[in-house]
């Protein structure tokens, strides 16, 4: 089922390529972003961050500055390193102190996404997928220990741009959130974790064929909304950033579309009053309104493989 769900993502992405030259050029910054700011809400969960809810919230801090770092140079797909790009340009700028603490954690951040990358590149090619993974996870257990967040993190941003690990070529789409600090626990064996990696590839592979579709769907929405723009236009550009962003408000999209700040939130309210986007009242935030999901409800005999169903074995056998 896992490799199932590969092709169907494959096949998801594949739809872009059928689509003229100006609307795939749309749905990939869509997707790029999307992709991009799941892989940043993993990072937070793996971090323990709790600010910096999206890409471009005003709390962010030298965290996010990490991450686009680590994402330079990790990133193989180009869509992902000009999305990632886009997000360091317009970040809100570090403190002195918060520059300072970038400058204190990112050689040792770089120095344990090198080692698991080092450590992907040593995998056998002769076995298959999920077992290449596992093999990975029994050869970084002991980064978990050493590392004040674990290590995690460093699977999930380094597993997800190397996807020669999983037979894949390396410039494609990333795979967010493969792996969880559970994997890494020592008591677990191997047939718990091959179920669990099994699971976390399937829903890895499914969201990516969700944020796709939905890309696409977004994109065909705006056009039938708003077939007739002038050439000079920047409301599709704002659109395109705020599908892919998921929230935007007036301050961050004036700087993305270059344009003055009551500029940005006359197009915010123009995408609301079509139907494409909310206001989140008292916030001036606008999000996204998402009128296409593809998801595991409406197709439960394809989730086969749930850590929850996995047959009582003793944790600590590992044989």
């Amino acid at each position: 089922m896992a490799l199932f769900a590969l092709g169907h993502a494959d096949a998801s992405l594949s739809f872009s390529r059928l689509l003229p030259e100006d609307v795939a050029a749309d749905v990939t910054t869509i997707l790029a972003l999307r992709v991009l700011g799941s892989l940043w809400n993993q990072y937070r969960i793996d971090c323990k961050i709790n600010h910096g809810r999206t890409l471009l919230s005003i709390d962010n801090g030298y965290e996010l500055r990490v991450f686009t770092t680590l994402i330079d140079d990790l990133a193989d797909w180009p869509p992902l390193v000009t999305a990632n790009n886009i997000i360091r340009v317009h970040s809100p700028a570090l403190t002195v102190q918060e520059n300072q603490l970038y400058e204190s954690v990112i050689d040792d951040s770089r120095d344990a996404v090198a080692e698991v990358c080092d450590q992907i590149a040593r995998l056998p090619a002769d076995i298959d997928p999920i077992k290449r993974a596992s093999l990975l996870i029994g050869r970084c257990q002991k980064l978990e220990e050493t590392l004040e967040f674990g290590v995690a993190w460093a699977l999930n941003l380094a597993g997800a741009n190397r996807l020669d690990m999983l037979g894949r070529s390396k410039a494609a789409a990333p795979f967010p959130a493969l792996f969880s600090r559970e994997m890494l626990r020592f008591d677990r064996s191997k047939a718990w974790r091959h179920q669990a990696l099994s699971a976390a590839l399937t829903e890895a592979a499914h969201h990516l064929s969700s944020v796709a579709l939905e890309s696409i769907h977004a994109v065909r929405s705006f056009r039938a909304v708003f077939p007739d723009l002038r050439r000079n236009s920047r409301l599709g550009t704002a659109f395109v950033f705020l599908a892919g962003l998921g929230e935007l408000s007036p301050t961050p999209l004036a700087r993305l579309v270059g344009c003055t700040e009551p500029g940005a939130r006359k197009m915010l309210k123009q995408l609301a009053s079509a139907g494409l986007a909310t206001a989140q009242s008292p916030s001036p935030a606008f999000e996204l309104v998402r009128s296409f999901r593809l998801g595991w409800p409406g197709a439960t005999w394809l989730r086969s493989y749930s850590v929850d169903d996995v047959p009582d074995v003793d944790p600590f056998d590992d044989g």
